[in-house]
């Protein structure tokens, strides 16, 4: 990716690998987090129109 392609500076390549690494374990935790939210918010509300 991107942040692996300063292959000539092997310690700068490592760290950028693992900031870009937490960074998108960061956002795909972010997303599945407001899905489950979305969800949550679909199933009570589906609830409350049903009761």
């Amino acid at each position: 990716s991107y942040c692996c392609s300063y292959s000539f500076m092997h310690v700068t390549v490592s760290v950028f690998c693992y900031c870009c690494f937490i960074l998108l374990l960061f956002i795909y935790t972010v997303i599945v987090y407001i899905n489950l939210l979305i969800l949550l918010l679909y199933f009570s509300y589906i609830k409350h129109i049903h009761s």
